[in-house]
């Protein structure tokens, strides 16, 4: 059974756009970022060539995936679906549309040693882990079942955050020359996959949240669920060298929490020029401004415990600041 049967079977009419951040239960965030090869990697893929096969090694802590709490790292027998288990129903994040395999398996001697390795590590101390795997050289089987060659290939890891949940794909160097009518029929699918029933010989979904968008007029997430087709087009092209998706769990039905958190401070509260969004932790903290009617004035990552954002062009008037993720809260400061 592949994967992109789910997604291919399921595409007929048209469907409207969700609300990010209530629905899908995460905030997207897309950056830029050298990727960097796993250092003292073990694998865990097969010595020899791999297909359509699962994979799976403990985590060393609890992770919750979309709610459910997770002690392995799952990948589905696609190779591009991160998931809570290998059976039944089960959620997880979709890394790309095509079908990720062993190059060596497309090729005449598909029982010869394996060419396209799949390693992980875990860094960081206990409480703020990282769990890494990573996807090295990848082959995608449509190719070889339309074209009967195995020359495309693709790099990917995925970062586990402990204490925070939040969840990272980051690609590499990828050569794609068949994006679309191969690899991906309307765009490069990922993004959070919900209750993927597993048992059927062509899997149903309850919804799939994509990253929508591109580099150009900037990214989203948008949804669409069994039997129709995206209103908003996903990713236009294979995610560029460098690339990161974050995906940072909301922690309520709206995505804001008003009891300020501990260790975050925002400050002036009466900000002229500069505001100050700092956290005494060192985690990623996704955050947006908005003014009284909700339009977004800025947004973007703290990092490094600190993020200075320059206020010095707002009209005058009350804003919100809201923060997501592991310390999500809710400021109010005054523009005079």
């Amino acid at each position: 059974m592949k994967l992109k049967h789910l997604l291919l079977s399921a595409i007929v009419p048209l469907l409207g756009i969700s609300n990010i951040y209530a629905q899908a239960g995460y905030t997207l965030d897309v950056k830029d970022e050298p990727y960097a090869p796993l250092v003292n990697a073990a694998v865990m893929s097969p010595p020899t060539a791999w297909g359509f096969v699962n994979m799976s090694v403990p985590l060393g802590f609890h992770f919750k995936l979309d709610g459910t709490t997770i002690d392995s790292f799952n990948l589905f027998q696609s190779g591009n679906l991160i998931a809570t288990g290998l059976a039944g129903t089960v959620t997880g994040f979709h890394v790309t549309d095509g079908n990720l395999c062993d190059k060596a398996f497309m090729v005449a001697n598909p029982t010869g040693p394996s060419i396209s390795t799949v390693t992980y590590t875990t860094t960081g101390n206990p409480g703020s882990r990282i769990f890494k795997a990573s996807l090295n050289n990848v082959g995608f089987y449509e190719e070889f079942a339309a074209l009967g060659t195995a020359d495309d290939s693709a790099n990917i890891q995925i970062w586990l955050y402990e204490g925070t949940n939040v969840v990272e794909m980051r690609y590499g160097a990828s050569k794609i020359t068949n994006l679309y009518g191969i690899y991906h029929v309307i765009g490069s699918m990922a993004g959070l996959l919900r209750q993927v029933d597993l048992s059927n010989m062509t899997p149903t979904f309850d919804k799939f949240y994509y990253v929508g968008g591109n580099i150009v007029i900037g990214y989203q997430l948008d949804s669409i669920t069994p039997f129709t087709i995206p209103s908003a087009k996903p990713a236009s092209i294979f995610p560029p060298d460098g690339t990161v998706y974050t995906f940072t769990p909301v922690n309520s039905t709206t995505g804001i929490i008003t009891q300020a958190a501990e260790t975050i401070q925002v400050y002036p509260t009466v900000v002229n020029d500069k505001l100050i969004i700092e956290s005494k932790e060192n985690i990623r903290l996704p955050y947006k401004i908005l003014d009284m009617k909700g339009s977004v004035i800025d947004e973007g990552i703290v990092s490094n415990n600190r993020r200075t954002v320059d206020a010095h062009s707002w009209p005058k008037g009350m804003y919100i600041v809201h923060l997501y993720g592991g310390q999500p809260a809710s400021y109010k400061i005054y523009k005079p």
